[in-house]
């Protein structure tokens, strides 16, 4: 981290390679409804609420929060790199809404373009400050469409109760990091959701907890939700284990699956040996069983499990077995 110019370029390319190769194919058993659901900063900020009704459930249907990943620079609610996904859970009578939010990286780099007299350089503390003035305005966007949904779960027949949020990359960072402000009752999370609130559970493909400061505690003031982390140790964009510097105490899944077990939270990490930040977007497609058995046992159920799963042969291991395996299906 940096400089927000050159230090997340892997994920950019991913993120544009997942968005801009035409739209999006969803069933046609799917329901779409596109609602503005909060204006941030002059940005008008809307959601896609997926469901197919020809699904039928029992009771309320549980909901999951969506958001994509591209750096904070890149990226859209309605990447196509996501239906396979969405097609998925909707069919297992799942709600899917998939958000925008602020991309705070990219509005910075438009301003210093416009700016002709500005420097083409940033230092390290600028873009530090940045990426965490990204982070907490994703999350301010997050809560803001949370309470937009909760408003709406009667209308939605949604079970309040069991609100997940997840991403890739980047929008797995935000949903880490929302459940984390939710833990330590943070002044964004006061002021857009109920004190007794809690996210049922957090889906994080390639995400970690970035926090301020070289030696801040990740110290949870709450029992968070179930966790499903989704990482490879080869991640050269997104915290792995542990790391500390800079101005940043950073905790990948390693690092929170020991702390987690040891307290006894539910947790799952999927640990996959030698994957590099491909996986921000591969278990879209390779790992949907686990995401539907992480919402039934440890969502639906509330089983208090920690399971860390190694699986070192199903996910390619990197960007290059990414464009091979599934370029076909992101520019067909």
């Amino acid at each position: 981290m940096k400089t927000y110019s050159l230090s997340l370029v892997f994920v950019v390319v991913l993120a544009f390679l997942a968005s801009s190769c035409l739209s999006p194919t969803l069933r046609p058993e799917n329901q779409k409804q596109t609602l503005l659901y909060a204006t941030h900063g002059g940005q008008k900020l809307y959601l896609d609420k997926l469901v197919d009704t020809t699904v039928a459930v029992t009771g309320k249907r549980p909901v999951i929060i969506w958001m994509f990943g591209g750096a904070w620079v890149t990226g859209q609610r309605d990447e196509k790199a996501s239906s396979h996904m969405f097609d998925y859970l909707t069919a297992q009578g799942y709600v899917v809404i998939a958000i925008d939010y602020r991309l705070a990286i990219r509005d910075a780099k438009a301003r210093q373009a416009a700016d002709t007299k500005a420097s083409t350089s940033v230092d390290a503390q600028t873009a530090r400050s940045l990426y965490f003035l990204a982070i907490n305005e994703a999350v301010e966007d997050l809560f803001a469409a949370t309470r937009f949904t909760l408003a709406h779960a009667e209308e939605w027949n949604i079970d309040a109760s069991q609100v997940v949020i997840g991403g890739g990359s980047a929008g797995a960072v935000n949903a880490v990091v929302a459940e984390y402000q939710v833990c330590t009752s943070s002044p964004l999370f006061r002021k857009y959701l109920p004190a007794d609130f809690n996210y049922a559970g957090v889906i994080s493909m390639a995400g970690a907890l970035w926090l301020p400061g070289d030696n801040t505690p990740a110290a949870w003031t709450r029992k968070p939700c179930p966790f499903l982390f989704f990482h490879g140790s080869k991640d050269q964009v997104v915290t792995y284990n542990e790391a500390h510097g800079q101005g940043v105490a950073a905790y990948g899944p390693v690092s929170l699956y020991k702390q987690f077990a040891a307290a006894g939270y539910p947790v799952w990490f999927y640990d996959l040996p030698g994957a590099d930040h491909v996986v921000s977007m591969a278990p879209m497609y390779d790992n949907l069983q686990e995401v539907s058995s992480f919402m039934e046992k440890f969502v639906r159920d509330k089983q208090p499990l920690t399971i860390h799963t190694v699986e070192e042969s199903k996910t390619p291991k990197n960007f290059a077995n990414l464009i091979k395996l599934y370029g076909k299906l992101l520019i067909e």
